[in-house]
């Protein structure tokens, strides 16, 4: 081989070795973005999970104020009135 044709080669190596490290660096960062992505999914699902807690426990407090709203109804003779 001539040393035009090593240095074409050379050259194309080069260029291929560049184009290379780009791919590395682009899926680095692909892997950076899908982590965040992840990690914001994860942070809404906790989130989502509190809202559900914080909802079952308000409705608990309402059956209980329902069932003493009832109650003080039903001592002041009051559940006819409402009722009709």
């Amino acid at each position: 081989m001539s040393d035009e044709s090593i240095n074409l080669v050379l050259d194309h190596l080069r260029a291929l070795h560049l184009s290379v490290l780009a791919l590395h660096e682009d899926n680095r960062e692909m892997k950076t973005r899908l982590n965040e992505v992840y990690s914001a999914v994860v942070s809404l699902r906790r989130d989502q999970a509190n809202d559900a807690e914080i909802v079952h426990r308000m409705q608990i407090i309402v059956d209980q104020l329902s069932e003493r709203v009832e109650r003080i109804e039903h001592r002041l003779d009051l559940r006819e009135v409402y009722e009709a």
